[in-house]
């Protein structure tokens, strides 16, 4: 073996990212780098030699999984594959794996190599991301539906970032002309009332039935009642 080719093999070993193997034309492990025992609690010692579908999730052994990602990539040159993988105290991880056939000078296939990267983090953000996305959804259809005038201000600046379809009605602003204003910039609460309420906001964290009085923008005057 020449010096690069230890050198590489050091800096395949070395990489804890990813896991990158190798595997013989029948699927056996050749090689297990850091990563791939980062990954699946696995040593070397433990899986050289062995088929390397241990480590896919028990559903995907029982249809054969391991198995048929080989024969994709030995026709089609790699296979991958994205889901649930099983660490060696049993948790499940997800992941990805790309699986390339190796071929020999004759172009014949001489075995495989394997990347696999664990994507459990970033699935989960995405699911976070996603719940949100889905709560703001629903919480903005209660928002519009709501009978109830409803604003969202900027707590600091008390510049209105929402209006619900009731608060339009009730005070007679059209949408554009609200958002972006303060309540005293639009004239329904004076800067005196707003500064309290938002003062009280801010040291207690809500506001309960709070009474305001407030004009409408043809100067009807009602009297109305906040909560935060």
């Amino acid at each position: 073996m020449t010096e690069n080719s230890v050198l590489y093999k050091r800096l395949i070993e070395e990489i804890e990212d990813y896991a990158i193997l190798l595997f013989s034309k029948k699927g056996e492990i050749l090689s297990w780098n850091n990563g791939a025992g980062r990954m699946t609690g696995y040593v070397a010692e433990e899986v050289i030699g062995k088929k390397f579908g241990f480590f896919y999730n028990k559903q995907n052994q029982d249809v054969k999984l391991p198995e048929k990602l080989l024969k994709i990539a030995l026709k089609n040159g790699k296979a991958s594959y994205e889901g649930w993988f099983t660490k060696k105290n049993g948790t499940n991880f997800w992941g990805n794996n790309l699986i390339v056939t190796m071929f020999d000078e004759n172009g014949g296939a001489a075995g495989f190599s394997c990347i696999m990267h664990d994507l459990t983090e970033k699935r989960n953000e995405l699911q976070i991301e996603k719940a949100l996305s889905i709560a703001k959804e629903g919480l903005m259809k209660l928002f519009n539906a709501s009978p109830v005038g409803m604003i969202i201000a900027d707590i600091e600046k008390g510049r209105l970032i929402e209006v619900n379809e009731s608060f339009l009605s009730t005070f007679g602003y059209k949408r554009e002309e609200a958002i972006g204003f303060t309540a005293d910039e639009l004239g329904f609460v004076s800067q005196e009332t707003q500064q309290r309420s938002f003062g009280k906001l801010k040291e207690q964290g809500y506001l309960r039935n709070e009474k305001v009085p407030a004009i409408t923008k043809f100067g009807k005057e009602l009297q109305t009642i906040f909560s935060v």
